[in-house]
């Protein structure tokens, strides 16, 4: 850690000190104003201009005493522990070093979040002032102890990480209305992280469909026809419009429907055996049935014991932040918060596989930021998801593959990095006329340098040249011919 005279007079001088801590741990470094500290603390405006020069002056002082208290605790809780090359001690060490911090003020560790949060370019630039954190140290470490897990992906690595960063910055999250023993929290944390490392989570498919068909009776021409697998710790897509046959697909999946032809095979052995076992309720995945004079926290428990759930509820909770939200009756939630804890209850019940007909149409984008996180959290701890959705703008980010539906067909197939290749850069749409028919196309940088538009100019009847970089429901009817809505 870099600690310098800046950070020592900011230390002398305690008033200063804890309104400098209050702002930046109640704000980011952008939001929080100098002039609140200034004149919260009493401090002569004169005299902190000639010690600092500006607010990222101020807040480097400032990080660099937290870090240095940081890194003191993890250097103290080191010396008692023993096996530290394993990652759960690891990891347990980490936690219980930030778990000393927030004791002495819980301010620290809101800092040290929004300093998480804040964006790649800024992070670095206060690396030159302060030095690193205890965290950011021993990233490589944490990676290379992932490597000796057997059957673990290092592609998943990243996944991992994030998930730990996001509940090691949130410490704070964890300890809040609870009465379970401080050091049993951070070993189901701990517990938690690594349960998506265990040899039963790394199936290669979790589920494969084979030939699978089925014909409507009252829609003779309209014929569901599938191929396709879903990848152990894969959030899978299907995106279409309404009667494309996403609900169908659905129910085939969750065994309400059988099909014409072809086996739907689980080849995930738990998972095989939860099916089984539990076919007949398998509609809890879709629509589970909460307590409305119960609250979120209370429902969620109820799910836990009926199912033999060793999830820790608790831990759940705290990790995406909702004991304000799990605290208040169901019937007083709004229907997208019901939703989103109705989702929960789903996972609770059947953490192997989560599948989630339609949702961005339920939730609002509060909610959905929640969701995607938890998708993500759950994805690296072992679980299949299979989302079906008539919006391609809101899954393409959680996705890992889309499959575009039309008339029950399988049309096209992305992964989500050859979709951003492909769109999530400058791209030109034209609309002309061919014929008398209007029809789209889409011309890439790439194409542009090899004069493809200047050739559809010359030859066509253009109707509109528009420029686009993102992935919109556009993209499905440029794929497909279909609109989305």
């Amino acid at each position: 850690m870099i600690v310098d005279d800046k950070t020592y007079f900011l230390k002398s001088n305690i008033a200063l000190y804890i309104e400098t801590l209050r702002e930046f741990s109640a704000k980011p470094f952008e939001v929080a104003s100098l002039n609140n500290i200034i004149k919260n603390s009493e401090f002569n405006k004169g005299s902190f201009y000639y010690r600092f020069n500006d607010k990222f002056d101020l807040y480097c002082a400032l990080l660099s005493d937290v870090l240095l208290k940081q890194s003191d605790y993890y250097d103290l809780v080191l010396k008692t522990s023993s096996d530290n090359h394993y990652l759960k001690n690891i990891l347990v060490i980490l936690f219980n070093s930030n778990y000393s911090l927030m004791q002495e003020n819980k301010m620290f560790i809101d800092f040290l979040k929004f300093f998480y949060e804040e964006d790649d370019d800024f992070k670095n630039k206060v690396y030159i002032n302060t030095g690193k954190p205890i965290f950011e140290s021993i990233k490589d470490l944490i990676v290379e102890s992932l490597k000796t897990q057997d059957h673990f992906e290092l592609s998943n690595s990243i996944i991992f990480m994030n998930c730990l960063s996001y509940m090691y910055f949130g410490l704070n999250n964890y300890f809040s209305n609870l009465s379970t023993n401080d050091n049993n929290i951070i070993i189901n944390m701990v517990n938690f992280l690594l349960s998506g490392l265990s040899p039963e989570s790394n199936y290669p498919v979790a589920i494969s469909a084979d030939n699978i068909s089925f014909t409507y009776k009252d829609k003779p021409d309209f014929k569901i026809n599938l191929d396709f697998n879903l990848k152990n710790k894969e959030i899978l897509v299907f995106v279409g419009p309404s009667n494309a046959g996403k609900t169908t697909i659905y129910n085939l999946i969750v065994g309400k429907t059988t099909s014409d032809t072809g086996n739907i095979s689980y080849l995930n052995n738990a998972l095989k055996q939860d099916l089984l076992k539990k076919e007949n309720k398998m509609s809890f995945i879709s629509s589970p049935k909460l307590n409305r004079r119960k609250n979120g926290r209370q429902n969620l428990a109820f799910y836990a014991k009926l199912y033999h759930s060793m999830i820790d509820i608790n831990v759940l909770i705290e990790s995406l932040n909702l004991s304000d939200l799990c605290s208040i009756p169901i019937r007083k939630l709004s229907d997208s918060s019901i939703f989103l804890l109705e989702i929960l209850c789903s996972y609770i019940a059947f953490p192997k596989l989560l599948l989630l007909d339609d949702l961005h149409s339920k939730l609002i984008d509060k909610d959905l930021k929640i969701l995607n996180k938890f998708l993500e959290m759950i994805r690296a701890n072992g679980t299949s998801i299979v989302i079906f959705s008539s919006h391609l703008k809101n899954v393409y980010e959680i996705s890992d593959r889309l499959f575009f539906l039309v008339n029950g067909k399988i049309e096209k197939s992305y992964t989500k990095e050859e979709l951003k290749a492909k769109y999530d850069s400058l791209h030109f749409i034209v609309k002309y006329k061919e014929f008398g028919i209007e029809r789209n196309i889409i011309v890439s940088e790439e194409d542009l340098k090899q004069k493809k538009l200047q050739m559809i100019i010359d030859q066509y009847d253009i109707i509109s040249i528009e420029t686009q970089k993102s992935i919109t429901d556009e993209v499905f009817k440029y794929e497909t011919g279909v609109c989305l809505n």
